[in-house]
Formats: C-alpha cells, sequence, structure tokens
C-alpha cells in the first residue's frame, strides 16, 4: 500500500468515523448503536434521532423566541389588570398563626404599584418612567376586615406590584405576616356585617385557588410573597399566566411601619439568563446535529462539528448562561436555589456528551434522576407538592425505552441464530454421549490446562520496546544483545531511535490501523506457511472448492499438498475487511485498534479429537510460534451461550522467528482456530449470512 500512496488510508478513514463519520455502525440495529463507542455520532444519522431532535430544535427555539416576545410585551407595559379592588389576605404570621387565629392583616399600609413605579405615598420605587409621573395612585378606599386588607379606586387600574407597611405599634412582630396572597376584583365587595371577611379556616396557607368567592366578588389571585416566571411557548397549549406564583415564606423586617414594595417585572438580565438563553443553545446545537447527522456520510462532513462535540457545546453554554443567571441575580435567594439547582443536569449532559461511550445509557438514566429528583425537590419546596419537569419524563421514556430495546435486539438475535445453535448444541450432546469422545474432551482439557494459558490472559497488540527509553545500564546490555541486527535498519539509527525485536513494550500499544494492517499483511503470509506445515504432522483439513455438488468439501493437507490443482481450490481464510475492523472498534472495542486480535487468522479442521489435540500440542512447541492465549470452547465447563452452541479450540499466537523479525511482524498476534469436522460441515454460507444479521442487530 505504501508503494501506492495508500499508506495513511485507514488511519484517515478512522480519523474520519472518530471525528462524526457514522460508517461502522449502519447496519445496528436502533437500540443497539447506543451502547456503541459513538452513540450520539452514531444516532445523530437515524432518521427516528433526527425527528426527535427537529421537535426539540422547534421546541427550544420556539421556547426562546416566544420567551423573549413575552419579556418585551411585558417590559413596556403594566403587568396585570386594571383592576378596582386590591386585597392583601394574610395565611401564615410570623409566630405560625393560621386561619382563625390571624384576627387582622398585620400590616399597616397596602397599595399597588402602577406603571410609574410608584407608591401611592410617592415613595419612588425605581427610576420613575416620564410617561407616567401623573399616576401617583391613592385608593379612594381602604380598610381592614379579619386577616385582609382591602384597598379600592374610583375606576380599574393596572398594576406592575404591590407595597405594604409592616405594623407601626411596638410588640407587634409576631403578626407579620410570613405568607400572604394578593387578589383583585372588578365587582365591588358586600362587606355587610363583616362575617364574610372572617380568616379561612381548615385549610392549609399554602393551599390556595386562582379564583375565589369572598363578600359577594370572585377575585383573582395575582400576586404572593415571591414568584418565578413561566415559558410562553405553554401558553399555546393551555392558559398559563407569565407569573408563577410560589408557596414561599417571606421574612419582613423588624422594623416597625417599614416600606416594603414587590415588582412584578424581572430585570433584563434575570429573565434573558435563565429563560431565554438556554433554549437557543440547546436549540442551535440541536439543529447542527441534525445537520452534521444527515450530512453524515457525505464530502462535507469533514467540515461539520461531531455531533457529540455540538450537543456538548450547546449544554454547556446553557449551563454557563444560568450561572451568569445566578451571579446577575443574587439579590433574590430563591430564584438563584431554583437556578442552581435545575441547571446541575444542563452540565451533567453536557459532559457525558463529551465522553460519550458505551455506558451513555448510564449517563442518560443520570441526566433524568437528577432532573427529576432536583425538579421533585424544587416544586416541594417551591410549592409543597411533587411534579415532574418534561425534560425528565422525556429523559425517562428514552432511558427506559433504550434497553428495553436493547433486549428486544438481543432476543431477536437468539431467535435468528437459534436453529443454528439447536444443530452444534445436538452434535455436542453427540459428542459427549459417546465414550471415546468424552475420553479425548477430557484429555483436552487437561493438555491446555497443562500449557497453563486459557481465555483470560491479558492479550494486546504491541509496538516494539525502545531501547533508547531504557536506564543506560539495562540499554547497553540489550544494545549489545541486539548488535547483530543493528545493520539491517540504519534508519533506526539516523532517527535515534532503537527498537528491540521480540520486546514488546507493554505501555505501547498499536493505535494505527495503517500499522496494524501493514503487520497483519505480512504476519498472514508467514501464518499461512505454518498452519500448513501444522496440518500435514497433524492429520489436519481444509476447505476445498466443491465444484458444484452439494455440500461442502475437505481434504487434508498431506493428500494435496503436492496437486497444485487441488491447492488452488483451497479455501484460505482471508484477512478481516477493514469495515469490519471499524465496526468491532467502535461497537465492542472502545476505540482500541490494540484489540484487534484477528485480522490475520486461519484455521484448521480435524476428523478427531485425536488429531486436533495433536496439532495444538505441535502449535504449543512449535519455535517459531508463541502461545498468547487460548480459549478451549470443546470444554464441557464451556458456556455455549457465549457463541450461540459454535465450539472450536482458538488460539492466539505471534509469528517469532528470524523471517517474522526480518519484516517487523514478530509481535503482531494473530488467531488459528481448530475444529472439528462436524463443526466445519454446519457453517454454511447461510448460516453464515445468518449470523451477520444477528451480530448487527445486537450491535457486536
Amino acid at each position: 500500500m505504501a508503494t501506492m500512496g495508500l499508506s495513511d488510508k485507514l488511519d484517515a478513514r478512522w480519523d474520519s468515523v472518530k471525528r462524526g463519520m457514522t460508517e461502522g455502525l449502519g447496519s445496528s440495529s436502533h437500540s443497539s448503536i447506543f451502547f456503541a463507542t459513538h452513540p450520539i455520532t452514531a444516532a445523530s444519522a437515524r432518521w427516528p434521532f433526527q425527528v426527535f431532535l427537529t421537535i426539540i430544535v422547534a421546541y427550544t427555539l420556539c421556547s426562546g423566541v416566544l420567551s423573549s416576545i413575552a419579556y418585551q410585551t411585558h417590559a413596556n407595559s403594566a403587568s396585570l389588570g386594571p383592576f378596582q379592588y386590591f386585597r392583601l389576605e394574610t395565611r401564615l404570621t410570623r409566630n405560625g398563626s393560621t386561619g382563625e387565629a390571624i384576627w387582622s392583616p398585620g400590616v399597616s399600609d397596602f397599595g399597588i404599584i402602577g406603571p410609574s413605579g410608584c407608591t401611592g405615598n410617592t415613595a419612588l420605587i425605581h427610576k420613575m418612567s416620564h410617561h407616567h409621573e401623573e399616576q401617583l395612585w391613592t385608593p379612594q378606599d381602604s380598610f381592614q376586615i379579619g386577616s385582609s386588607f382591602v384597598i379600592g379606586f374610583s375606576t380599574p387600574r393596572e398594576m406592575d406590584g404591590w407595597y405594604l407597611r409592616t405594623a407601626s405599634q411596638g410588640g407587634s412582630e409576631g403578626a407579620d405576616p410570613s405568607f400572604f396572597t394578593v387578589w383583585a376584583t372588578n365587582e365591588a365587595p358586600q362587606i355587610g356585617d363583616g362575617s364574610c371577611g372572617l380568616a379561612r379556616d381548615g385549610e392549609n396557607w399554602f393551599v390556595d385557588a386562582t379564583t375565589i368567592e369572598w363578600c359577594g366578588a370572585t377575585w383573582d389571585r395575582v400576586g404572593t410573597p415571591k414568584w418565578r416566571y413561566t415559558a410562553p411557548i405553554q401558553s399555546l397549549f393551555m392558559e398559563v399566566p407569565w407569573w408563577d406564583l410560589l408557596a414561599l415564606l417571606v421574612d419582613l423586617p423588624l422594623e416597625r411601619g417599614r416600606l416594603e414594595t414587590f415588582l412584578l417585572k424581572p430585570a433584563w438580565y434575570t429573565f434573558h439568563f435563565w429563560w431565554i438563553l438556554p433554549h437557543l443553545f440547546i436549540g442551535l446545537s440541536a439543529l447542527l446535529t441534525v445537520v452534521s447527522g444527515v450530512f453524515s456520510n457525505k464530502p462535507i462532513a469533514k467540515y461539520l462539528p461531531a455531533p457529540h462535540k455540538t450537543l456538548a457545546l450547546g449544554f454547556g453554554s446553557a449551563w454557563l448562561s444560568a450561572m451568569l443567571s445566578a451571579c446577575f441575580t443574587a439579590d433574590i435567594p430563591h430564584l438563584v436555589i431554583e437556578v442552581l439547582f435545575a441547571s446541575v443536569p444542563l452540565l451533567w449532559q453536557a459532559v457525558w456528551c463529551v465522553f460519550q461511550g458505551p455506558k451513555f445509557i448510564f449517563g442518560l438514566w443520570g441526566f433524568t434522576l437528577l432532573d427529576l429528583a432536583i425538579w421533585g425537590a424544587l416544586c416541594f419546596w417551591m410549592w409543597h407538592s411533587v411534579c415532574v419537569n418534561n425534560t425528565g419524563l422525556i429523559g425517562l421514556i428514552f432511558s427506559v425505552g433504550i434497553p428495553i430495546g436493547r433486549q428486544r435486539a438481543l432476543w431477536l438475535s437468539k431467535k435468528l441464530l437459534r436453529q443454528d445453535q439447536m444443530r452444534y448444541e445436538g452434535l455436542w450432546r453427540t459428542l459427549m454421549a459417546n465414550k471415546d469422545g468424552v475420553a479425548c474432551i477430557e484429555h483436552l482439557t487437561k493438555v491446555v490446562r497443562m500449557i497453563g494459558l486459557d481465555d483470560k490472559n491479558y492479550c494486546r497488540q504491541h509496538n516494539r520496546l525502545r531501547a533508547d527509553n531504557l536506564p543506560p545500564q539495562l540499554r547497553a546490555k540489550s544494545m549489545s544483545n541486539a548488535a547483530p541486527n543493528l545493520a539491517a535498519n540504519p534508519l533506526f539509527a539516523d532517527l535515534g531511535r532503537m527498537y528491540l525485536q521480540g520486546r514488546p513494550d507493554s505501555n505501547s500499544q498499536v493505535t494505527s490501523c495503517n500499522q496494524l494492517y501493514a503487520q497483519a499483511a505480512l504476519a498472514n503470509l508467514l501464518l499461512s506457511e505454518r498452519v500448513k506445515v501444522w496440518a500435514e504432522m497433524s492429520q489436519g483439513m481444509f476447505r476445498v472448492d466443491s465444484e458444484g455438488s452439494e455440500g461442502q468439501k475437505f481434504a487434508k493437507w498431506r493428500d494435496i499438498k503436492d496437486d497444485p490443482n487441488m491447492v488452488a481450490k483451497v479455501h484460505w481464510t482471508h484477512m478481516k475487511r477493514h469495515g469490519r475492523a471499524i465496526e468491532k472498534l467502535l461497537r465492542s472495542y472502545q476505540n482500541s485498534p490494540s484489540k484487534l486480535l484477528d485480522i490475520s487468522r486461519n484455521s484448521v479442521i480435524f476428523e478427531n479429537m485425536t488429531h486436533l489435540t495433536n496439532c495444538l500440542g505441535i502449535i504449543v512447541t512449535d519455535e517459531n510460534v508463541r502461545v498468547e492465549r487460548l480459549k478451549n470452547r470443546l470444554s464441557p465447563d464451556y458456556d455455549p451461550e457465549e457463541t450461540e452452541g459454535y465450539r472450536d479450540v482458538c488460539i492466539n499466537l505471534r509469528i517469532i522467528n528470524k523471517q517474522a523479525q526480518g519484516v517487523g511482524a514478530e509481535l503482531h498476534i494473530c488467531e488459528v482456530q481448530l475444529l472439528l469436522l462436524e463443526f466445519a460441515a454446519l457453517k454454511t454460507f447461510q448460516g453464515h449470512q445468518r449470523y451477520v444479521s444477528a451480530r448487527n442487530t445486537r450491535g457486536t
């Protein structure tokens, strides 16, 4: 490949996949992609996820735009009204009195703040608008009755807030309202003997309707001591006010006759940094993710950011905007608490999107549980009731739906292979029913145990150890042993890098697909020659062209090795396809090329267990190879569910002879399978197609 100018194509292809190209996951089922190493990248190219993200884009962008419009509308007009009568009703006092135990409102004055921003006593609340300087409203009538303070005007008036003064008498601090409700109406109340104005009893102080009947008039709730704001997009589906009144207590000053004001309109930074910008950031990032997904397999994809990084930037920007809102709104503690806690899931998802991987589902569960728990706690704190946030509910649906879909995919994959598995297991039962077969299987198990290797042995593709990185004393010793080989690689000396042949560096795994396939191509040539030797010595067989006859044909190598026509008909195992290697990296190997141990692979078939065991002994004692790992799937202790009933002896080894060292392939790990003829005969083309379908369904 290097001579043809293609030496970097594999790494370039792999880099494009890691940047956002969806190659390698296109054939996986919808549920399995969320358990791959690039779940967000893979999902962004699937139409169901694109539809979902498009809905998110529409919702968040509309919410942000409508919130901005709502702010401008309310900022340039009166907040509520017009109403002619207003009433402050104390529901809880500082000393804990509620219901009929409250005999007065606990305030010496109450009034509304008009568009001018002033109280009726002309006390300046904020910079007066010159458009309303004449609107210094003084109530025409005001009186206290029961737990209420009522004011009335000759004509309906608009309001932007209200004010009150604490009681003027000394020792009245305990009667100060800790929670009150402000009501408004355009109907004249009928006080009569005053009995209708007595404090309500038998209700919790935080329980209130949006409208009530009081002294012959219908009153609308327009205020409480503290409030937040709602997303205006909700008004498209239901009638909701912009102000979300809360059941939070107020701590009035102990100073008697002290004026306290309550302005409904928020500062621009309070509203924009929490109710507008986060929606826009998430919406725009979701939109760009959809675009990246749609063009993921087009040349333009290399100019687009990776979907997971785009979403991480969106969630991260939303969280940063929330933090700015909290900083600018430090004088409104309950809004700061809401923003700080409610934004935690945003930060969680931003971090989890950056470090996407096979455990993405755990991140999604974390986001869901955080959102549900935080909003459940906030709702209980703000309204003394439990509520569910829409975001958490959507997260819950995905958190439950994805694992269910995953289990369904696994079930379907097993269903596809059920008939093949039954054939393999039937064959195994036949072997175990034969005394000679059992004896051979037990002998093989003992041989494997004597070898001392099993499928738990650590096995990775490593680079050669660099002598120039060793301590001086050890380097000198290593270089003296390697001196005869230095002349073969003068370029290494020119580069100042001296590698030790046959010595893997445990701290340096192969990360280049180009390097891996270059090694595999050389190792595969050498492995093929060793496999022929082993097959000849152990009466091993290979699959050959059946020339149109039904069924499969196998021939012993010792019988055909001298016949060029028969040798040409042997079906040698091909190296692993590049596309399949990328699939395994994404689906199972966490993007680590060093875990690919079967790029160069081969197999030998045997008529009986005796020949197979002999071959295993020949391989282990062959000085040309070093066995690194051994999987004995022909053991009675092996769980056949791992391979749907299929069994063999799988060997991972390295070719370590002079030829391999000379071409730099002595560290490359290959795979050799030793099969019984009966199992090999069941491996048909149709069976392989079913296996591929099942593999894609479960995403492995």
